[in-house]
């Protein structure tokens, strides 16, 4: 399958060794080199924490992200005789998150999808302790307390 509307990123995605084979990053909308970059720190402050708590990727199915402009996407076949797919997605919408004008909630929201799914925690609640945790590695002096109560944010 491919992402209908597949744009390039204006600077290189990088996914860190341990994560090459579990991740894929789609865009269909335009993204900035700050967007990209933050979402770059994202997977990285993750995987360094994966290594640091000897955590195994070995279990986990493939894995997509999808950076959308406004929540919406489609995938069309790209080959012949494929009867069906099975992905885990996490998608962005980025139209929403730029509205909010704060590159630390962005952080946030980058950071809380993909500890969904490497550290397979599907509870709101719960995901938050592991978000802070690892958003404390490369941002010390984030607050996650202002950002709840500045978004009100669910579940947190």
């Amino acid at each position: 399958m491919k992402l209908v509307d597949s744009k390039s990123f204006p600077k290189q995605i990088n996914i860190p060794s341990i994560a090459t084979e579990k991740v894929t990053v789609l865009t269909n909308c335009v993204l900035t080199e700050d967007e990209v970059t933050l979402f770059n720190a994202s997977i990285k402050s993750i995987c360094e924490y994966i290594q640091k708590n000897n955590i195994s990727l070995d279990e986990h199915f493939a894995f997509n992200v999808i950076f959308t402009e406004d929540g919406s996407f489609a995938f069309e076949e790209d080959s012949n005789g494929t009867f069906g797919h099975q992905f885990q997605l996490a998608t962005y919408n980025m139209d929403m998150l730029r509205k909010l004008n704060n590159f630390d909630m962005m952080l946030l929201t980058f950071v809380e999808e993909l500890s969904h799914y490497f550290f397979r925690i599907s509870d709101e609640k719960a995901v938050k302790y592991r978000v802070e945790e690892i958003l404390k590695i490369f941002h010390p002096s984030f607050d996650l307390d202002v950002l709840v109560k500045k978004y009100s944010l669910n579940g947190f």
